[in-house]
């Protein structure tokens, strides 16, 4: 039998794609609970963050979207942490309470300017699904029901992210 050389990879999967992972880690410590968000590499050198750098994280939490920024000087921040080239930011959220720790999922994200703009999974997101939820009761039992219970999800899940909403345009 031959050796295989396995390859590190960065949450559940290391091919096109999966550049931001989302994980929940319970950890028991004076630290608390902590949503873990890991970048690729290359991602990082889109965005020109470097270790250390300090990192601004907003909240969209009915659209279940962060946006990251580099924070304005003398603002308190999220610190980057890297290691062999891949950055993690750990977050405490508060209106997140998770009895078990979650494994790392690939979360789609757009850059907008000199934002990375994330969405998070649905059990990242309870306000993003307790809205889905409550579109898809209301609609059902009327015309275009599923039609609407459909298109409403989608911009729900599409990243529906703009500047100008951001107050940045």
């Amino acid at each position: 039998m031959a050796w295989e050389i396995i390859e590190p990879k960065m949450g559940r999967s290391a091919g096109p794609g999966s550049e931001v992972t989302v994980a929940w880690r319970k950890t028991g410590s004076h630290a608390g609970n902590r949503l873990v968000i890991n970048m690729a590499k290359s991602l990082l050198a889109k965005m020109g963050w470097d270790h250390g750098a300090k990192i601004q994280i907003e909240r969209d939490c009915d659209l279940g979207l962060l946006r990251l920024t580099l924070a304005p000087p003398q603002k308190r921040a999220m610190t980057l942490n890297t290691k062999d080239g891949t950055g993690s930011v750990f977050v405490a959220l508060d209106s997140l309470t998770l009895a078990q720790s979650m494994r790392a999922e690939i979360a789609p994200f757009v850059i907008q300017g000199s934002a990375l703009v994330i969405t998070l999974p649905d059990w990242a997101a309870p306000e993003r699904v307790a809205t889905l939820e409550v579109v898809g009761s209301v609609a059902r039992g009327t015309n275009g029901a599923r039609a609407a219970a459909d298109a409403a999800r989608a911009r729900m899940h599409a990243v529906p992210f703009s500047i100008s909403r951001a107050g940045l345009g």
